[in-house]
């Protein structure tokens, strides 16, 4: 995974070490996933679509709070104007459910914007991330088609 991701993350992380503690179990055997009692952690190179054509390559780690609930989004990716670039972004993402076996939560923009709307499932049991991908309200306009083709819902996992 790229480094500034893991860096950024980390810094996000430090912001919310004012919580309480608790003994945090093993994660997977390649610690891509973790489930605490309080806190997720996942990181990931690639969202994975039933279409490889439609795979995206880029960087991401997410970390959910339950006290805060809340679910930060890191990734980073390659610029495309310069591919010497890498892009880094964080979003914050309110958790809309979080029970002992799922979490859901929302893109920060998913209730203004036009085009499409992303939702996150981050499941214990299956120790996955599922990224839901479905068109917005105006995502049959010229605008929306023009940056993103015809409007349909397209699931991704995340993925190694």
């Amino acid at each position: 995974m790229n480094k500034t991701v893991r860096i950024l993350l980390l810094v996000v992380i430090a912001v919310c070490s004012a919580l309480p503690q608790q003994k945090k179990p093993a994660c997977d055997n390649d610690t891509s996933f973790c489930w605490y009692d309080d806190e997720v952690d996942a990181w990931g190179n690639r969202w994975i679509a039933d279409d490889p054509k439609a795979n995206i390559d880029v960087g991401i780690a997410i970390r959910c709070v339950k006290n805060l609930r809340v679910c930060i989004r890191a990734r980073s990716f390659k610029n495309t104007l310069d591919k010497n670039l890498t892009v880094t972004n964080i979003e914050l993402m309110p958790v809309s459910r979080w029970d002992p076996e799922q979490i859901t939560a929302n893109a920060e923009n998913y209730n203004w914007e036009p085009c499409e709307r992303d939702s996150y499932i981050i499941n214990r049991v299956d120790r996955s991330v599922i990224l839901v991908s479905s068109p917005g309200p105006k995502s049959e306009t010229s605008g929306c088609v023009g940056v993103h083709g015809k409007a349909r819902t397209v699931t991704y996992k995340l993925g190694q």
